[in-house]
C-alpha cells in the first residue's frame, strides 16, 4: 500500500525503527545517598553504559537483531546519545530492611520448526527485578519465558506451534551492598537500527533515500 506524502510537503516517511546491533552487559553499584544519581548510576558505570540516556524497550528481539562484542558496543555510545535497552534493574534500600538486589535477563531465539537456520530468528526476552537469589531469579525467568512461548495471542496463535525455542545464556547481576542503597543491572543495549523508508519525494530512487537515512542516523543526526 502506497503512503501519500502530505500535500505541499517534500520529505521522507520513515517506518518504525527496527533495533539491529546490541551487546549484553551487567553491572552493580552502591551509594550512601540515593538510587537514581547514586547506586543506579554506579551500576550503569559498571556496565559501561553510563554515557547514554537509556530508553527502555519491553521484551521483543527482531529477526534481524544481532549481538556484537561488549567492548565494541560500549565504544559506539557517544556522550549523551539515546541508548535503547531491554533491561532489568533491581534496587535495595537497607534502611527498609532489604539486603539484596538481583537483576537478570533470559532470552531465546525462535527457530522455525521446518528450518535449523539460526541466522534470522525472532527473539523473546524476560526480565527479573527483585530481591531473590540467582537461583530464584532463574527459576522465575524460566516460567515466564515458557509462558511467552506457549501463550496464545489475540488470534489464538502461540509461538510454540511453529517455532522451537533456543535459550541463550542468562545475564545475572546481584549485590548485597554495604552502603544504604544498592542496584543490580542487566541489559541488552542497542547501538544501531534499521529504518525502513515507506515513501519519499526528495531522492530519485527509494534506495538513495534509504541510504541517506541509514547514514544520517548512523552518525547520530
Amino acid at each position: 500500500m502506497t503512503i501519500e506524502i502530505p500535500s505541499g510537503r517534500k520529505g521522507i516517511i520513515m517506518g518504525c525503527p527496527i533495533p539491529y546491533e546490541f551487546f549484553r552487559t551487567t553491572g552493580v553499584g552502591e551509594n550512601e545517598y540515593q538510587i537514581h544519581a547514586g547506586s543506579y548510576h554506579e551500576a550503569m558505570r559498571s556496565a559501561g553504559i553510563e554515557l547514554g540516556n537509556l530508553i527502555p524497550y519491553t521484551s521483543i528481539l527482531p529477526e534481524i537483531s544481532r549481538e556484537i562484542p561488549l567492548e565494541v558496543g560500549i565504544r559506539r555510545i557517544e556522550h549523551g546519545a539515546e541508548v535503547k535497552v531491554i533491561q532489568a534493574a533491581a534496587h535495595v534500600d537497607r534502611e527498609k530492611g532489604e539486603d539484596r538486589a538481583t537483576a537478570a535477563i533470559l532470552y531465546c531465539r525462535l527457530i522455525p520448526k521446518n528450518s535449523k537456520d539460526h541466522r534470522r530468528a525472532k527473539g523473546l526476552v524476560c526480565e527479573y527485578n527483585g530481591n531473590g537469589t540467582k537461583e530464584e531469579a532463574l527459576e522465575n525467568l524460566e516460567h515466564c519465558l515458557e509462558g511467552l512461548y506457549t501463550g496464545p495471542n489475540r488470534d489464538g496463535f502461540a509461538f510454540s506451534e511453529k517455532y522451537d525455542m533456543k535459550r541463550t545464556e542468562p545475564l545475572i547481576a546481584t549485590i548485597r551492598p554495604e552502603k544504604r542503597f544498592g542496584t543490580a543491572l542487566a541489559a541488552l543495549a542497542f547501538v544501531s537500527y534499521f529504518i525502513p523508508v515507506l515513501e519519499q519525494n526528495v531522492f530519485p530512487t527509494d534506495a538513495e533515500a534509504s541510504a541517506m537515512v541509514q547514514s544520517a542516523l548512523g552518525r547520530g543526526l
